[in-house]
């Protein structure tokens, strides 16, 4: 059911081929205290589960681990991740590691799952559909027992909990937010915005940069405020007005970032509200487009963007959004509910994803092997934070770490039925929520009068989830 990438039947044969050097590296200081205390934990977890006896092995299923089509057998980060690991783990091998599509791992996983083939430790898109599998072990003593996570951003630590239990470990992570073409903006002579931006700075750049005869826009598109704004408008607001336990999309704080939206349209500060001259005048087809050839000030994207933002003509940073609540998003691992060696696997996962040892090794090599890392860090530890930080990301990206603990998940993988409240919830006859969002913003409809409704059904959509199996998170960290 699920792609064979590599049975590691022989992981010393694994070992030899692949330069890991010492896993532990540095000492002193409370890093080397951690590492320790981090070690001792494991050997006690461990023990309990008897692997004195002889090495337990533990597979793995992901969908960034096989190789390019015709690449050496080890010619990815996480394919190396786990070489190094079992060099320094002889107790507990990882013998076999298997290939997930992302479009169908939900349907495999769900296969394996009713087999009873689930991977020990497996990658996790939506934690709501994970949730309702019954795919998840609880890992809560294991994490409340790990010093590492106290570095993980509070808010995606908080994403994982469920019915009071830790339920996943966060695995990827990027942000969302806004990219600034400080060429642009400082040829305009206009002050160049940085991550401590306010909601007030960010419109009047945007009107002030609406400059298509020039070839200059001070946006590409709109349609994103009503997802940020309501929790730059409101510290006990989120991601599209989600307050942790249901929308609040009838708020004024939702209904002022559909009117703010609104105004950018009506006003032409967006490429999509520019008559067909002035996107000729532009040389563009498209939003993206008229941000790439240097003719945008601000343009929405993710930190996945990274790679191909370097490329650009232009100097350019990324900043977030205004008022400092940076929206999130991860994947996930899960360890499998009916995996016999759940400590093990739990040592193996957060090694994978957010312990201060393993993001150091993975950064390590990377760096020796010259593979791309495209991940975040998913920690704040600053041993960490410094070596990413040497050789990748951005200095916005560096400002704005040190403010994650107050940022907000992007809703799609974390809140139940996130997708049918947003887009596809039925709000009339004819209309759909994305529809009645979308006409709010081009002038179709009142959100004023369509509000109440479409607040009703989203929240709708969030009860008939939760009856599916998948109750709400409790994002509330102990």
């Amino acid at each position: 059911m699920i792609e064979q990438v590599s049975s590691l039947d022989n992981p010393q044969a694994l070992r030899e081929t692949v330069r890991t050097g010492p896993v532990y590296s540095g000492s002193g200081g409370t890093g080397s205290v951690r590492r320790v205390f981090s070690a001792a934990c494991a050997a006690i977890m461990l023990c309990a589960e008897g692997i004195g006896a002889g090495p337990v092995t533990l597979s793995y299923a992901g969908w960034n681990a096989a190789p390019a089509k015709g690449a050496p057998a080890l010619d990815t980060l996480e394919l190396r991740m786990i070489a190094a690991w079992n060099e320094a783990h002889p107790e507990a091998q990882v013998t076999s590691v298997q290939q997930l599509d992302p479009v169908t791992w939900e349907e495999r996983l769900a296969a394996a799952a009713r087999s009873g083939t689930l991977p020990d430790v497996f990658a996790v898109r939506s934690l709501p559909r994970a949730i309702t599998g019954g795919w998840l072990a609880d890992i809560t003593d294991l994490v409340f027992a790990d010093p590492d996570w106290r570095y993980v951003p509070i808010p995606v630590g908080n994403a994982v909990f469920h019915d009071h239990a830790v339920i996943a470990l966060p695995f990827t992570q990027q942000l969302l937010g806004y990219f600034v073409n400080i060429d642009l903006v400082a040829g305009e002579r206009y002050p160049v915005p940085d991550s401590r931006w306010t909601v007030a700075q960010f419109e009047a750049l945007v009107g002030s940069l609406a400059r298509p005869r020039k070839r200059v826009l001070g946006l590409s598109e709109e349609v994103q405020i009503p997802e940020w704004y309501p929790a730059a408008a409101s510290s006990r607001l989120r991601w599209f007005a989600w307050d942790g336990r249901r929308y609040n999309l009838d708020s004024a704080e939702f209904i002022a970032g559909v009117q703010m939206a609104r105004r950018f349209f009506a006003s032409g500060w967006v490429f999509d509200a520019l008559k067909e001259e002035q996107k000729k005048n532009l040389d563009s087809s498209w939003p993206g487009e008229a941000w790439e050839k240097g003719s945008v000030a601000l343009h929405w994207g993710g930190t996945w963007s990274l790679s191909s933002c370097a490329r650009l003509g232009f100097a350019w940073e990324f900043i977030g959004v205004p008022g400092g609540r940076t929206p999130i998003v991860n994947d996930w691992l899960g360890i499998s509910r009916s995996s016999t060696h759940p400590a093990a696997a739990y040592q193996f996962a957060r090694w994978m994803s957010f312990s201060v040892d393993g993001s150091v090794a993975r950064l390590r090599i990377a760096g020796e092997e010259g593979l791309p890392v495209k991940s975040l860090p998913l920690t704040t530890d600053p041993r960490v934070l410094r070596a990413y930080f040497q050789s990748w990301g951005t200095p916005g990206i560096r400002r704005l770490y040190t403010s994650l603990d107050a940022g907000i998940m992007e809703g799609l993988n974390v809140v139940p039925g996130y997708q049918m409240s947003r887009w596809n919830a039925g709000i009339s006859a004819d209309r759909k929520a994305g529809d009645v969002i979308w006409n709010s913003i081009r002038g179709a409809l009142k959100i004023t009068e369509w509000a109440p409704r479409l607040n009703e059904a989203a929240n709708q959509e969030l009860r008939k989830a939760a009856a599916a199996g998948s109750e709400l998170l409790d994002n509330v960290r102990p």
